[in-house]
């Protein structure tokens, strides 16, 4: 037995190389199945739990931190110890849902214990040490993967029994208290997002995306088609300053933009493979997306402080779909030319941009990669998996990856290529602060909408005045305004990050209050 969870715990170790591979899906049932009937001797067996664990879990996605089990190790689990007592695909289902969901809890807990190295991290981007950021990015990744690692292990150790003991021990209301605190954890990163880029000029699309969403139903996509609407139609209607002298100031003899070299743009898209292995609940791939650009940054700041400057610019919150996030690289290298070589080019204008584009591109992406190519993957190998083909998760990981990877390449290469023709054209122009003003309503009113869609608290309490019926408390809100109770979490955490309040504080104290206000009721 001891052997056996060893082997097994490593192939968790192998799960989570998706953080550092571009998010390959080697989380997938499919593919861990038959790694876990390999190793326990009975590849066929793991095949078969494979496929019907990943038609069981075909509707869990990882949709920023909303999921609702951990599936990798639910497999792992609950497929090794069915084959090694001799037991079903339907017995590895039963085990894997409870344990996917404990293993998801502690999972969060790990993350908050681990707010320390991230905390570390940001302060190594403040003065510059780049090899303390790169340090740190890896060694959350390696500390994380460890300690569940070791629980994995003791899961398959200790058996069937004491796993299951274990979700039973846990009391009902700090599981329910656990999930209202994960579901407003979203607030504290669009906080930070709010506190980034808002301004009284544009600060109203922050409403109006949050009322789109609220009282029409209109998806984060579709608020952010009309956000891009809105943003060219201000792009337009707002007057340019006349700037033909400062185009003869600005000519090529006087100043040359630095060019990155290959090495430095093949460092980042490199790098960019690893964005979620420092993934955390303060800026979520904000920690990975600085490593990434580190490269870049070092060869056009030598100045320490310039550097410091920047690394704490990409430090900002970041979240987005993996698999397409080398369009927003590819962008940000561009801009960090022109900045390293224009004094006059506002540096706030890449956090802008990236806040921007970072919600509709993970609309886009989530619904290509999460909700197209994986489920036809999955569905078509899971087909071949329940008939015993040992080809199964092969035709998986070829299905999907082939798009992706694709996918990755092309973006980075031609939106840096378009990145520096377009900034180099709208600096001769002085239209940048257009082009910010622009991103920053596109990017306000996506912000709005995802605090309507992804904040999700709401209250149980009912009241009673006199001989009238009860009236629950929640539909008086949603009269008032659909959405009431994100909204107010929402400022109410970016008014504590104004007032220097500690992101970790925070994070505890969204935890503590979910947990209390579930214990009486309120929430």
């Amino acid at each position: 037995m001891l052997l056996n969870a060893l082997l097994l715990s490593l192939i968790y170790l192998v799960s989570r190389t998706d953080m550092i591979n571009g998010y390959m899906m080697l989380t997938k049932p499919i593919v861990l199945g038959p790694l876990v009937g390999l190793v326990l001797g009975d590849l066929q067996a793991g095949i078969l739990i494979g496929a019907t664990l990943e038609l069981a879990f075909i509707g869990v996605m990882n949709i920023g931190i909303s999921v609702s089990m951990d599936v990798s190790i639910a497999t792992i689990v609950g497929g090794g110890l069915a084959i090694l007592s001799g037991q079903d695909a339907a017995f590895a289902l039963t085990i894997a849902i409870p344990v996917g969901i404990l293993f998801n809890m502690l999972k969060t807990f790990i993350r908050v214990v681990m707010q320390y190295w991230i905390v570390e991290m940001q302060k190594a981007c403040e003065v510059g040490d780049y090899k303390k950021v790169e340090r740190y990015h890896w060694l959350t990744w390696w500390l994380y993967s460890i300690i569940m690692m070791v629980l994995v292990f003791g899961s398959i150790y200790l058996g069937t029994g004491a796993v299951q003991a274990v979700v039973d021990f846990i009391p009902q209301w700090i599981y329910n208290g656990l999930k209202v605190g994960t579901s407003i954890l979203p607030a504290l990163g669009f906080a930070m997002l709010l506190n980034m880029i808002w301004t009284r000029e544009i600060g109203a699309f922050y409403f109006i995306g949050f009322v789109l969403s609220a009282f029409l139903g209109m998806t984060n996509t579709g608020v952010a088609i009309l956000g891009a609407a809105f943003a060219v139609i201000a792009f337009f209607f707002i007057k340019s300053e006349d700037t033909e002298g400062a185009e003869e100031e600005v000519s090529e003899e006087n100043r040359q933009t630095k060019r990155l070299s290959r090495k430095a743009l093949m460092g980042v898209y490199w790098r960019a493979h690893t964005l979620e292995a420092s993934f955390n609940y303060q800026n979520y791939q904000g920690s990975g997306y600085c490593y990434a650009m580190i490269p870049a940054l070092r060869e056009l700041y030598p100045d320490q402080k310039d550097l410091a400057m920047a690394l704490s610019r990409h430090y900002e919150f970041f979240n987005t779909t993996p698999q397409v996030s080398t369009l927003i690289f590819g962008i940000s290298c561009a801009m960090e030319e022109e900045i390293s070589s224009n004094p006059d080019l506002a540096p706030a204008s890449v956090n802008a941009v990236k806040a921007a584009l970072m919600g509709p591109l993970a609309g886009i992406g989530d619904s290509l990669f999460q909700g197209t190519f994986r489920i036809i993957a999955a569905g078509v190998s899971a087909q071949l998996g329940l008939q015993g083909n040992v080809l199964a998760p092969f035709v998986f990981i070829v299905l999907y990856n082939a798009p992706h990877f694709l996918a990755r390449w092309y973006l980075m290469w031609k939106s840096y290529d378009f990145g520096s023709k377009f900034i180099n054209k709208i600096y001769k122009s002085n239209i940048m602060d257009k082009l910010t003003l622009c991103f920053g309503i596109l990017g306000l009113m996506v912000i709005g909408a995802m605090t309507m869609s992804m904040v999700s608290v709401s209250t149980p309490l009912v009241i009673q005045f006199g001989q009238m019926e009860p009236l629950a408390l929640q539909s008086l809100f949603d009269e008032i305004l659909p959405g009431l109770l994100p909204l107010c979490i929402t400022w109410a955490t970016a008014w504590l990050l104004k007032k220097q309040v500690n992101m970790l504080h925070i994070m505890i104290g969204m935890f503590i209050l979910g947990i209390v206000c579930n214990v009486i009721g309120i929430l």
